[in-house]
């Protein structure tokens, strides 16, 4: 037999005290101070964002940038749904981050960054960069915070972000991402030739249908699985997932599918009776198509 739950259970002592509502004084996100591309650049902010999935650079602080390495394309660049709804990520580049540690020593790093246009910061280093170097952070209310690696004894200081004119807008944009980008919302196990429907969280309504649009969900092993174009309930929110290669590949809770869409500003709406009447018509004819194909009860 399982255990009995422990009943008890232990409040930890707060670090810092703070007055009511004032918690975020004072307080940045954790940002280092460094380099990007190579030391003819000039020191910018390198914020680290946990929140991110994948490293993005600025396509305009990108153009100004010396001593640029080549702009590379590949299946990955499908990632679009971590950007606003009119800008798809195209391209990518594996560049230099050079920072400084405590003991005055330069250190570089190597970061894969797509590149995004019109994004408000120069870069933002996800997930994927901090998992890389094993990226540890160190909070400190008398030390301050220090950004440390597990495979190396060098410490770098942490900085606080230098603010600008559109630094408010970096977090009401991902918030707005988050509003509608939609996760699995457990594990999965896809096998080989299988579509499997996965079910899906975020924001969704109690009532109400949403477009999730084709997308490419890239893999480790440079695989990918597919999203066809589809339409989910909010009652029911499952979205069909097919693996088109010959081994199994796995669906961890929290992934991210895709973004959700408002069918009715997506699809054609008739400007008159008559487009109207010819768009059902043609829906009726697609429909009855589909239906000839499908397999008959015996």
């Amino acid at each position: 037999t399982a255990p009995a739950p422990r009943i008890g259970k232990t409040k930890l002592p707060k670090s810092c005290i703070t007055r009511k509502g004032r918690s975020t004084v004072g307080i940045s996100v954790v940002t280092m101070k460094g380099r990007v591309g190579s030391m003819h650049n000039a020191v910018t902010d390198l914020r680290l964002d946990s929140c991110m999935d994948i490293t993005l650079i600025s396509e305009e602080y990108f153009a100004s940038l010396q001593d640029k390495p080549s702009v590379q394309q590949g299946m990955r660049m499908k990632l679009w749904q971590l950007t606003d709804k009119d800008c798809e990520l195209g391209r990518f580049v594996r560049i230099p981050i050079l920072v400084e540690s405590t003991e005055e020593e330069t250190l570089e790093l190597e970061a894969e960054a797509y590149i995004v246009p019109k994004m408000t910061v120069p870069i933002l280093l996800g997930e994927d960069f901090q998992l890389t170097y094993e990226i540890t952070v160190a909070r400190s209310v008398d030390k301050g915070t220090r950004i440390g690696f597990c495979r190396s004894p060098l410490v770098i200081p942490a900085q606080p972000v230098a603010r600008s004119y559109n630094f408010q807008r970096l977090r009401p944009s991902a918030f707005a991402i988050g509003k509608v980008t939609l996760r699995a919302a457990r594990d999965y196990k896809i096998r080989p030739q299988e579509c499997r429907c996965i079910e899906v969280t975020g924001n969704l309504r109690t009532e109400g249908e949403w477009l999730i649009k084709k997308n490419l969900l890239p893999l480790n092993d440079d695989t990918a699985l597919v999203v066809l174009n589809v339409l989910i309930s909010a009652r029911d929110p499952q979205v069909p997932i097919s693996n088109t290669s010959t081994s199994l590949k796995y669906i961890r809770r929290g992934d991210i599918i895709g973004r959700k869409h408002d069918p009715v500003e997506y699809f054609d709406t008739p400007r008159s009776p008559e487009e109207k009447e010819r768009l059902e018509a043609h829906a009726l004819a697609v429909r009855a198509i589909i239906q000839s194909q499908l397999p008959t009860e015996q």
